[in-house]
């Protein structure tokens, strides 16, 4: 938000955190948000990009604090995690490729494309009724690596839904795809 003249505020750029979060620091080119810890490239603030993250010991809500060359993250029952900030987030190592949600018979099957350059330890998948419900992740147990589709059978008829996956490194953090929609037929 653009508020250079307080005023009048104007929104410059947004990020869909799907998942929300409650604390937020920032460091150099970048914010930290809490939800395990996500981290958003704000170098082009009309452009804010989500590039990665990790997963916390605790609850999913943490506060944060950045300060000197580490992040502080109130973990709630998990304590305090301190993480360094010695470096900058790089290029990530797994890529999404095609993403796509299509109904069938039997519910909403989720497919995706990943290319990746070091193991994975599997996969969740998250749904969002539109508009503006909570996000869910949809699998009861962490997917197998070699997991590209997903069939949501709870999906219910005649609605709107936003998926998104996400690919849960062996150290704990994760990345997350973009985002795909698929409207189901209502029932007749």
């Amino acid at each position: 938000i653009d508020i250079s003249d307080p005023g009048n505020p104007v929104v410059t750029g947004t990020v869909d955190l799907y998942t929300g979060g409650e604390g937020i620091a920032k460091w150099g080119s970048y914010l930290y948000v809490g939800d395990g810890v996500r981290v958003i490239d704000v170098t082009n603030p009309a452009n804010p990009t989500f590039v990665g993250g990790m997963a916390t010991p605790g609850i999913e809500w943490s506060r944060l604090a950045a300060v000197g060359d580490y992040l502080y993250v109130a973990d709630y029952s998990a304590g305090l995690t301190i993480v360094p900030l010695q470096c900058e987030p790089t290029v990530q190592p797994v890529l999404f490729g095609r993403m796509e949600a299509r109904e069938d018979a039997r519910g909403v099957v989720v497919r995706w494309d990943l290319y990746a350059d070091e193991p994975i330890s599997g996969f969740d998948v998250y749904r969002r009724a539109l508009p503006g419900d909570d996000t869910r992740r949809v699998n009861d147990a962490l997917l197998k690596p070699t997991s590209r589709s997903f069939r949501d059978a709870g999906a219910e008829p005649g609605r709107s839904y936003e998926y998104f996956v996400v690919a849960v490194l062996p150290a704990g953090e994760f990345v997350q795809s973009q985002t795909t929609r698929v409207e189901t037929r209502p029932l007749e």
